[in-house]
């Protein structure tokens, strides 16, 4: 009979592995509604995390006008999650979007605000900003645990010069 401690490890190890393969099926599907809404134009994303609750991406497809011509959503907690058609900002001016409009005021609050942020990023590429991509909470957590360890290297060196 095998010791508990081994099921439990090969069950881990299991979910891991399962995890991994649906979060890659996940990227596949996110892949291929991103290509087929670039073969019809420019693409602007927005999106917004939810550390307690189901987080949000926007895509909306833009003519050389700034007309969205398709518009999808994808919003979950899981990595079940797929992107669904958003309906009713096909034909609207992506720069006239706004939160008073119909069409954003039925949503729900974080696609709100995920919509808005498409179009702030849409905005800022227009004048030419480079727009980098958010620091994941793990590489925001090396970066503080480097400066943390940098100062005190500064502090033991002002520590030996004196």
């Amino acid at each position: 009979m095998m010791p508990v401690i081994y099921i439990l490890g090969i069950s881990a190890v299991g979910a891991y592995v399962f995890q991994g393969i649906l979060g890659f099926i996940q990227i596949k599907h996110f892949t291929k509604i991103y290509g087929e809404m670039r073969k019809r134009g420019r693409v602007a994303i927005g999106r917004k995390a939810g550390k307690f609750r189901a987080g949000t991406i926007v895509m909306f497809t833009i003519d050389e006008a700034g007309i969205i011509l398709a518009s999808y959503k994808i919003q979950g907690t899981t990595i079940l999650a797929r992107f669904k058609p958003l309906v009713g900002f096909e034909g609207v001016n992506i720069l006239s979007l706004e939160k008073k409009l119909p069409c954003v005021r039925k949503e729900n609050k974080l696609t709100q605000a995920t919509i808005m942020d498409a179009v702030t990023i849409y905005k800022r590429v227009l004048n030419g900003e480079i727009i980098k991509a958010k620091e994941t909470p793990f590489a925001s957590l090396a970066t503080r645990l480097a400066l943390i360890k940098y100062s005190i290297q500064l502090k033991l060196r002002k520590g030996v010069e004196k």
